[in-house]
């Protein structure tokens, strides 16, 4: 330790030296979070994750010179963020007090190295409970910002000055602290006209008795200015739902406002990640853009006046005030005879307006009902096609514009980065670009569509908080300490690169400055490898084996380069190598060039998070469509046509015909004789549903039999079906390893096909995932594929097969599914997928690959080995036969999956019908 730190000193560590001004305060904030993540539920006590921070810091606010305090200080987190917002809007944080005070030494102690290593210039920490041993002056601040711990137990006799600081009332000692700490961080704000803004846990919202009348004393007070629901699993510690709470001074607040409270309901608005749930910065802009307009958003915010509060026995309950997403509409009458309801489609009218889409440019208009449009029929384009083709326009526009856009706002760029060493106080800052950016992107790019305000934003802040470092960096060293920032962690990710993997080199390769300033090494390195992977595809020989070798030498040429070689060798065109390509071409740019190199990069990543939210745009509208045409399309009546082989005819139990005709001319409540009968077509739709079950089962059986001959010896010779291991007749196998990232976009990375997107008509594109890993060229589907999932999602469960139909230009397979290339010659795709499926086939799988002491396997889990499962043998019939088998197979997968549609229909009607007839509310009137 004693060496380390002693190497340490002889380091320069200024901010000169460093990155930007703060590198050493980001370096250890790091570490305390890391801390905070290895301490588990004890990390809650002195860290709060930062997107909460920010948000909180946004919502306020703060100002130069204010006196900003934290009754539960932790590591200080809260006040370090009040510090960069005013160094990023103001230049100027030397005249904002910071303080705190925390029961944890150790906290405190976290704390006081923050400030230090954040350059605080003011700031007064101290050690002791808040509740007990207040140690700064009440009255005293501008503004709180904390996260106190939930649910303490305290007791009233240790509080002092109790009936001054907690005029509002007193919570229950136990475990019902959470007021009292928000009635002191009052008591610290009055007589400023300062704010509050805190984090509270949910409970305190509605719970009755004193905590009930705490919440009307601040509520008749106008203390209460808004109320802000968070996503549960966002703090360590505690999985619980917790809110933040916002209080004010009415003099504080303008005179229309005294009277209301916002509520926002951000509670839905959060990724899922394996240890809790984050906010991304699309989240957080959401909320603060909604806390600051002040208005009303359908779904997420709403100002509520004081009586209706007070209706409520003044609950501050988010979910009371705000309306959550409607359920999805059922229109009955649409499911039983066709049809799309105008109303539906009239509350999508935002999002089709958004790409110029017409209901008649969508739907045929019926001639005599004005309430129900048709499904078009007869045109060669499918209505996704057409959708996308218009999507596809619609965005080229955008991006257009974008573009034109983004040349604009050079010059914000340029002022920025003029801002070099001692940062000049007049700006601009970094704030004033980032208000600058956000308000003229919405003013230009929203009126072109499709994105709205709020996606817009949301691109803008994943942008912002994704290249702040890099913006900083921009300010303190210029475009070109930017870009030999880029440079050197691109070399230094490729020290040691001899012990890098292909795929990790090719990472490093992805950085936007290698196909900036180097474009020429990325397209050769691309023609290398793709003209490896082309020898791949063919048979091996002794000459293909030369043509291999010769490539892959040419493939290390061309990476050699890249990474430099040793003094006196020389790279592969003969030239001295031992800088590295990539640094002389750093070495050949000018002013100029560094400008334009970052100017394109930033832009990219802009435009890149601009796409993610244009495809997610463009996957609303097409599953829109989608969601109404397999609402509607297959209607009862055409279930019956189906299933009778007649246009409207009678069949047993069927609940709609002639002798049983429905009339949709009344909605209302439903009359007592009419209940009756209501139940009676229930009665009558379950008979028709274990009509479609038995059919569907009887397929099940039908496929079943189709294959068994293979398995089985033949009757009258007992003869077995020709065999072979299947590797002989596979010549490629390769599991994927690509999964969902954790903190991307939708619209980031290669699509990948995961096991639930394998169907009975073949692949679900909607339920594929996408990858932000690098994908070799190896491991891209190629037409003819055979995907197969090795593990199961539910005990017993059956794996599943289908073909790649090179439905996508690219694409790979995601984890727990393996591609697997035939021998188009020897094996048709169709019948292995056919055979992968079949149940004898899987039983021999399931034996065979996983070993009978695997856990997994006595569960009816568990994963298929590779290796041993392609050792297992596959019935191998003549390929004309395998074709006519597959096309068999074919047919019976269709009919199955289109009786499992109406299986889907009639549980879905009988559920509605079920729904309204229990609500008293029924659509239908049956004569």
């Amino acid at each position: 330790m004693a060496a380390l730190v002693k190497s340490l000193g002889t380091l320069r560590l200024s901010d000169e030296d460093l990155g930007f001004p703060g590198t050493i305060g980001a370096a250890y904030e790091y570490l305390v979070k890391e801390s905070a993540d290895a301490a588990g539920s004890r990390g809650g006590e002195f860290y709060t994750p930062r997107a909460v921070s920010r948000m909180m810091v946004e919502l306020a606010r703060p100002t130069a010179g204010m006196r900003v305090y934290d009754p539960c200080v932790g590591s200080g987190g809260m006040l370090i963020h009040a510090k960069e917002y005013v160094d990023d809007h103001s230049g100027d944080s030397s005249g904002l007090l910071l303080a705190g005070q925390d029961a944890n030494g150790g906290s405190w102690a976290m704390a006081t190295m923050n400030m230090l290593f954040h350059g605080v210039e003011r700031f007064s920490l101290e050690a002791g409970d808040t509740l007990t041993d207040p140690r700064h002056r009440g009255g005293d601040f501008d503004l709180v910002l904390s996260n106190p711990s939930f649910s303490m137990d305290y007791s009233r006799a240790e509080v002092p000055d109790l009936k001054e600081r907690m005029p509002y009332g007193e919570a229950p000692e136990k475990g019902k602290s959470d007021l009292m700490f928000l009635q002191h961080m009052l008591h610290m704000v009055r007589g400023r006209g300062g704010s509050v803004f805190t984090v509270m846990p949910h409970g305190v919202l509605f719970r009755g008795g004193e905590e009930q009348r705490v919440r009307s004393g601040l509520l008749d007070a106008r203390m209460v200015e808004a109320v802000i629901g968070l996503p549960p699993n966002l703090f360590h510690g505690t999985g619980i739902p917790a809110c933040v709470m916002v209080l004010r001074e009415p003099e504080a607040r303008s005179e229309e406002m005294r009277d209301t409270v916002l509520f926002i309901d951000g509670s839905r608005d959060f990724r899922a990640t394996r240890a809790r749930n984050v906010l991304l910065p699309e989240h957080v802009e959401r909320i603060v853009s909604a806390f600051h307009a002040r208005t009303d958003v359908e779904g997420f915010a709403r100002l509520v006046g004081r009586d209706e509060i007070a209706e409520a026995r003044d609950s501050l309950a988010v979910q009371r005030y705000v309306d959550g997403p409607p359920p999805e509409p059922q229109d009955l009458r649409a499911h039983l005879v066709g049809g799309v309801p105008v109303a539906e489609i009239r509350s999508k009218e935002s999002l089709l307006d958004a790409y110029g889409v017409t209901t008649p440019w969508l739907f045929a208009r019926r001639p005599d009902d004005d309430a129900y449009v048709d499904h078009p029929t007869g045109r060669e384009e499918s209505q996704a096609e057409r959708l996308t083709r218009l999507a596809v326009e619609r965005e080229t526009d955008f991006r257009r514009t974008f573009e034109e856009w983004w040349l604009g706002r050079a010059a914000d760029v340029d002022a920025l980065a003029r801002q070099r060493g001692e940062r000049a106080r007049s700006g601009p800052f970094p704030g004033d670009l980032r208000a600058g950016l956000f308000a003229s992107a919405r003013h230009r790019l929203v009126p072109v569509g499709p994105l709205d305000r709020d996606a817009v934003g949301s691109a803008l802040a994943d942008w912002w908080q994704a290249t702040g470092t890099d913006l900083k960096i921009l300010a303190h060293h210029g475009f070109g300490g930017l870009v030999d920032h880029w440079v050197g962690d691109v070399l230094m990710e490729g020290r040691g690169q001899a012990g890098l993997s292909a795929a990790e080199r090719r990472q490093v390769y992805q950085h936007e400055v290698v196909s900036a300033i180097l474009p020429t090494f990325v397209d050769e390195l691309a023609a290398a490898e793709q003209a490896l992977a082309d020898l791949k595809e063919l048979r091996p020989t002794a000459g293909l084996r030369r043509d291999q070798t010769r490539v892959k030498r040419a493939v290390r040429v061309v990476e050699n380069s890249f990474w430099g070689t040793a003094p006196g060798r020389r790279s592969g065109d003969g030239t001295p190598a031992s800088v590295p390509r990539l640094a002389r071409a750093r070495a050949a740019l000018d002013a100029q060039g560094d400008r334009a190199v970052v100017l394109g990069i930033l832009g990219r990543r802009l435009a890149g998070r601009l796409d993610a939210q244009l495809l997610r745009r463009r996957r609303e509208l097409l599953g829109s469509y989608e969601n109404w045409e397999s609402k509607y399309r297959l209607s009862f009546r055409e279930i019956e046509r189906q299933l009778s082989g007649k246009p409207e005819a009678f069949i047993e139990n069927n609940p709609w015909s002639r002798e049983s005709p429905w009339s949709f001319d009344s909605i209302g409540p439903v009359p007592g004789g009419t209940r009756h009968k209501v139940a009676r077509r229930l009665h009558e739709i379950i008979d028709t549903e274990k009509a479609v079950e038995a059919a569907t089962a009887k397929l099940d059986i039908d496929l079943h039999m189709l294959l068994i001959p293979l398995f089985a010896p033949r009757a009258e010779s007992g003869e077995t079906s020709a065999s072979c291991p299947l590797r002989d007749v596979v010549s490629v196998a390769w599991q994927g390893n690509y999964t969902r990232p954790a903190a991307e976009g939708e619209g980031d990375g290669l699509p990948a096909v995961r096991g639930s997107a394998l169907v009975d008509d073949g692949i679900a594109l909607s339920k594929m995932s996408r990858t932000s890993s690098v994908v070799s060229s190896d491991h891209l589907l190629r037409d003819g594929d055979v995907l197969f999932t090795l593990g199961l999602a539910q005990p017993h469960e059956p794996h599943r097969a289908a073909v790649w139909r090179k439905a996508l230009p690219e694409a790979t397979v995601s984890q727990g599914v393996l591609c697997l290339t035939p021998d188009h010659d020897r094996l048709d795709s169709d019948y292995l997928a056919a055979w992968l499926r079949h149940p004898m086939a899987q039983v021999r799988l399931r034996s065979e690959a996983i070993t009978e002491s695997d856990a997994s396997f006595v569960t009816g889990r568990g994963q298929l080995s590779v290796s041993r499962m392609l050792d297992v043998e596959i019935e191998l019939p003549p390929l004309s036969e395998q074709r006519q088998l597959a096309e068999s197979c074919a047919v019976l997968l269709g009919q199955r999956a289109r009786r499992r549609k109406q299986l889907a229909k009639l549980r879905l009607i009988k559920e509605t019908m079920m729904n309204d007839l229990v609500a008293d509310q029924i659509s239908v009137s049956y004569l």
